[in-house]
């Protein structure tokens, strides 16, 4: 898969930062070994077949001031590292809809997602594919709701903060792997 890589030089957006379009087999990434980070002042969306990568090695923080919506039919929708460590914070709520996955690791990396709103995760696989793990930490203050049917696979962390509680109301989903306490 080709990529088109942006080198880390991306720092801010003041609003929304929509792709919904990367090309047939391709992706943009942030960085592909240079630490760094990105700010979004608004939502985060991935549309269509588009999909984004934020780091191959080393470090990369991406800060969302608005919400993250994946709803994209590339197999890999949104992908964190291969080896490295990389992190979306999210003021908002994540929505995961279509075929596509969101992988947190590639390779030996980590991949987390801090989210402070609520998530819905209708369609497609939250995962990590080799010896890494994605780390979904529940950061809020309050009721944080889970909803959707979406399938989890391999090594995908949960983590609720003190001060938070997750509301799974009626809705169930699909884990392939160990399920712990």
């Amino acid at each position: 898969t080709a990529s088109i890589s942006l080198l880390g030089e991306l720092s801010s957006i003041a609003n929304d930062f929509t792709i919904s379009g990367t090309g047939v087999n391709r992706s943009l990434v942030l960085s592909t070994s240079t630490n760094g980070s990105t700010t979004i002042g608004g939502n985060l969306s991935i549309l269509n077949a588009a999909a984004l990568g934020l780091i191959q090695s080393n470090s990369y923080i991406v800060n969302v001031g608005g919400n993250l919506l994946v709803n994209s039919s590339a197999a890999t929708s949104l992908f964190f590292t291969a080896t490295g460590t990389a992190t979306i914070n999210v003021t908002g709520s994540f929505s995961k809809m279509n075929t596509g996955s969101v992988n947190f690791a590639g390779g030996s990396g980590t991949g987390i997602l801090n989210l402070s709103g609520s998530i819905s995760h209708t369609q497609g696989t939250l995962t990590e594919t080799s010896s890494g793990n994605g780390n979904l930490n529940f950061i809020g203050s309050g009721v944080q709701v889970f909803s959707g049917i979406g399938t989890f696979s391999n090594t995908i962390n949960f983590s609720v903060s003190a001060g938070s509680t997750l509301d799974f109301g009626t809705s169930f989903f699909a884990v392939s792997g160990t399920v712990a306490s």
